[in-house]
This record gives C-alpha cells, sequence and structure tokens, in this order.
C-alpha cells in the first residue's frame, strides 16, 4: 500500500455512521447504485 488509510472499527457505519469522517458520504450512499443520492446534499 502506497497510502495511509482510515481503517473503521467493525459495524460503525451501520450503528455510529455520524461518528466517521464518511458521515455526509455516507447519508449520500444508495443501495442501488453508485450514484450519489441528490436528495440528501452535496458533500461538504
Amino acid at each position: 500500500m502506497d497510502r495511509i488509510h482510515c481503517f473503521l472499527p467493525p459495524r460503525v457505519l451501520l450503528e455510529a455512521p455520524e461518528q466517521t469522517e464518511y458521515a455526509d458520504w455516507w447519508r449520500q450512499a444508495r443501495a442501488d447504485s453508485f450514484r450519489p443520492d441528490e436528495r440528501a446534499g452535496a458533500a461538504a
């Protein structure tokens, strides 16, 4: 690996996503597509 990655604790995106640096992206996530959900707003 030539990059530093932030590893999250198990299940944190399911149980407390707002406590991660990925909270904005997680709110925009869709189960059926890789395209962000426009209704969730743009990531800051």
